[in-house]
């Protein structure tokens, strides 16, 4: 039966957190609302290929999805699929990665674009055949999601000072496979751990060491992408991944997070000025997002946050809905519209 790790219960959550903090089940359970086919036919599109080739045996539960014998198996359509379901190579997996990086445009894997002699002549030359996978607003809006993975999630071993970093991690059951998917936006790869001479669980095992009572992605994969990042992007440029168009949603720190701190703030509040704030919608434009969040959260409110465009700093509130000094019911939501910085110039 499917879980989370250590049977972790995550309750209602939004799907940036449960990718984020690779709760299993919540994203099960999107994935069974959803047309898996289509799925299944996006990851391909993006570059994602199963590592086994069809046999006479292997292919009959998959010949409705196009297996054939002799080439490599089609994904699985099932819900399972979306927290790795499948086995797939790294090439592969760094070439969706890349896909991520590169706004949604996929392209086929090359060993080599060019190579010169030591005079500079042009030997050989091969030119990368690419394709829009993903449209670019909702390539960037994934970014956004997996780029937390690293900032606040288990793929915190890949950070890079100074740089936008996205990826994401990936267990397998007893920790037979580990993962970390990961990519900048002009770097991708993905490392995987397991044991080349099969399937083999990584538990109660030292490492270089150090012992590990299970392996994660975070464990290992994530810090060998993090080593292998800061040298191959020493000295290059560090472009931040782009905004999507209009609206899109942030992280807000969890009501959970909030709990203490909201608690405090309670405590120093009158019943009447309370009541008071639960009349009117306070007015928190100007002020940073988790502050407001705060505001509204003691009021007695709910937030649900929203990106727009602007000329006032990131992460800071442009407006409200409903607007400042509405009368709204107490225990309502109201959405932060957050800036994301100004409109880019086409």
């Amino acid at each position: 039966e499917p879980q989370n790790s250590y049977g972790r219960r995550a309750g209602m959550q939004t799907v940036a957190e449960n990718m984020v903090q690779s709760y299993n089940i919540g994203l099960l359970e999107m994935a069974g609302d959803l047309d898996m086919c289509n799925i299944t036919k996006l990851a391909e599109a993006m570059g994602a290929q199963p590592g086994e080739i069809g046999t006479e045996k292997n292919i009959t539960a998959l010949k409705k999805v196009g297996a054939e014998v002799g080439k490599p198996l089609p994904i699985s359509p099932n819900p399972a699929t979306v927290i790795g379901g499948n086995p797939v190579t790294p090439l592969s997996m760094a070439n969706a990665a890349a896909t991520f990086a590169a706004d949604g445009k996929s392209c086929t894997p090359l060993f080599f674009t060019e190579i010169k002699d030591k005079s500079g002549n042009v030997l050989a030359k091969r030119d990368p055949q690419c394709k829009q996978a993903l449209s670019e607003d909702a390539t960037r809006t994934a970014n956004q999601v997996l780029k937390q993975v690293v900032t606040r999630g288990g793929g915190y071993n890949a950070k890079i000072p100074g740089r936008d970093v996205a990826g994401k991690t990936g267990t397998s059951n007893d920790s037979t496979n580990t993962w970390f998917l990961g990519f900048t936006p002009n770097y991708a790869s993905a490392v995987w751990v397991g044991h080349i001479s099969g399937v083999k669980p990584m538990q109660n095992i030292t490492i270089n060491g150090k012992y590990y009572t299970d392996l994660f992605g975070t464990s290992i994969a994530s810090v060998v992408f993090g080593n292998a990042a800061r040298v191959a992007l020493e000295g290059k440029p560090a472009p931040q991944f782009t905004a999507p168009r209009g609206r899109v949603s942030f992280n807000i720190e969890s009501e959970e997070e909030q709990r203490n701190e909201r608690e405090d703030e309670q405590r120093n509040e009158t019943q009447d000025s309370q009541q008071q704030a639960g009349e009117k919608v306070p007015n928190v434009a100007g002020m940073e997002m988790n502050a407001a969040a705060r505001t509204l959260r003691a009021a007695g409110y709910k937030v649900e946050p929203a990106g727009v465009w602007s000329d006032r700093p990131k992460n800071t509130v442009v407006s409200t809905t409903p607007a400042a000094g509405s009368a709204i019911t107490p225990g309502a939501t109201i959405t932060l519209n957050i800036s994301v910085g100004p409109a880019p110039q086409n």
